[in-house]
């Protein structure tokens, strides 16, 4: 079994309701370290993306997303 190459989105978080969830694509990269270094506040998160896979048309959690910069002053 070949695992799928993965790069890392950063997007920036803008607003959201319960039916509405808005951000900005910020950059994609080929390492976690660079995307969270592009992060330059709470408000940026980095996800992880298999590169040639289906995902669901149902909105889901994003498995591994997480805000780096959440809670630091």
């Amino acid at each position: 079994m070949t695992t799928q190459p993965q790069v890392y989105v950063v997007g920036r978080y803008r607003s959201g309701d319960s039916d509405e969830t808005v951000w900005d694509l910020q950059g994609v990269f080929t390492d976690q370290p660079d995307a969270v270094a592009a992060c330059r506040d709470a408000t940026y998160f980095v996800g992880p993306v298999k590169l040639n896979e289906i995902l669901p048309h149902e909105t889901t959690d994003w498995p591994g997303c997480f805000y780096p910069k959440a809670g630091v002053a």
